[in-house]
């Protein structure tokens, strides 16, 4: 399938478990190389399943790997809420330092 990077970009920021991402698209000899970043998820994800039983041609297939290894920020935190609270405090900040904080 002759996908281009914004098709592909569109169908990952679909599925539920995928927040944001940026896709580029390189012609190879062959065909195309995609390299997706994850710019909303933190920290080592798994590698993405591929199913290539649909390609044609002569040795069409496809493979995922891993560029580089997503690490968890310093500092980096969570806490899952009930859907009742409708406040959180967040302990331990300091002053002169930058937080960012996402919600979902």
């Amino acid at each position: 399938f002759d996908m281009d990077s914004s098709q592909l970009k569109s169908a990952l920021e679909n599925l539920s478990t995928i927040g944001n991402v940026e896709v580029t698209r390189f012609i190879n000899n062959n065909g195309f190389n995609y390299f997706v970043t994850f710019l909303t998820e933190v920290g080592d994800l798994p590698l993405m399943m591929m199913d290539d039983s649909h390609l044609t041609g002569p040795n069409a297939k496809a493979r995922v790997t891993k560029v580089l290894k997503g690490k968890e920020p310093l500092l980096y935190g969570e806490a899952t809420i009930s859907p009742s609270d409708h406040s959180y405090h967040i302990t331990g900040l300091k002053m002169g330092f930058p937080y960012f904080v996402r919600l979902s």
